[in-house]
């Protein structure tokens, strides 16, 4: 398995979306990341949210879409967004995955002086149902007011990190946001150092590539097709 780093142009928040969709569905085997290049603003929410729990707490406006994996509401506003594509390699555990992903983060702003702990480590052995619930109470969580196990917390203890799994067919697709100031502007420093904690982890080098036109085509296609459309969106 190698690493590739995939760089994209600006993109709204459905073709990001559908990006990540098409990157998994087609893995060919190597380790994916992508670190989120943004055109305006953007909302996301979990697959397995309600859509008309999800709207009591949209900003006005806003433009939003179901996400391919888990968690909670996200707003992406100055957040550094990515997402890691990899091949399954067996069963999928997500605590084992987020500890490995999480940790590597963790080591990575650390290694930046970033103060940060792993919350709730010793939430290991928790199915990865037990961790988060779409609902609560007939609303919907917002990702970043509900720390679960290996989520990244700041100094003060505010979640600044989380993550949600999907496994498709071939790949494990992951998609994280770092939610601290500036993130979006430090993301030039944070990435380099996550990718290099990534590369001790794993035991691979990295190749950098910008994403193919067809690539881009293709993403434009599906957000048409779904991450824009109703019928996704207000899925459940």
């Amino acid at each position: 398995m190698e690493g590739l780093l995939i760089e994209t142009p600006p993109l709204d928040v459905y073709a990001q979306m559908a990006f990540d969709e098409n990157a998994a569905a087609v893995c060919g085997g190597d380790f994916l990341l992508r670190v989120y290049n943004w055109s305006g603003e953007g909302v996301t929410f979990g697959y397995a949210q309600f859509f008309d729990e999800v709207v009591q707490t949209l900003p006005s406006g806003a433009a939003v879409t179901r996400r391919p994996t888990g968690g909670g509401i996200v707003q992406h506003g100055d957040d550094m967004t990515f997402s890691c594509v990899f091949p399954p390699q067996g069963a999928l555990s997500p605590i084992a995955l987020y500890a490995k992903l999480h940790g590597a983060f963790y080591r990575a702003l650390a290694s930046l002086g970033v103060e940060c702990a792993l919350h709730g480590a010793d939430g290991a052995g928790k199915s990865g149902g037990a961790l988060y619930a779409p609902s609560a109470g007939g609303a919907a969580p917002a990702c970043f007011t509900n720390p679960v196990p290996l989520d990244l917390l700041d100094g003060r203890g505010v979640k600044i990190l989380g993550g949600a799994l999907r496994r498709f067919e071939g790949a494990v697709l992951y998609q994280g946001s770092l939610q601290m100031k500036g993130a979006r502007a430090r993301a030039a420093q944070t990435a380099p150092a996550f990718a290099a904690e990534l590369s001790k982890l794993l035991g691979f080098g990295w190749e950098k590539r910008a994403a193919a036109d067809s690539e881009l085509a293709a993403a434009e296609k599906l957000a048409a097709e779904r991450y824009r459309s109703p019928e996704w969106i207000e899925k459940f």
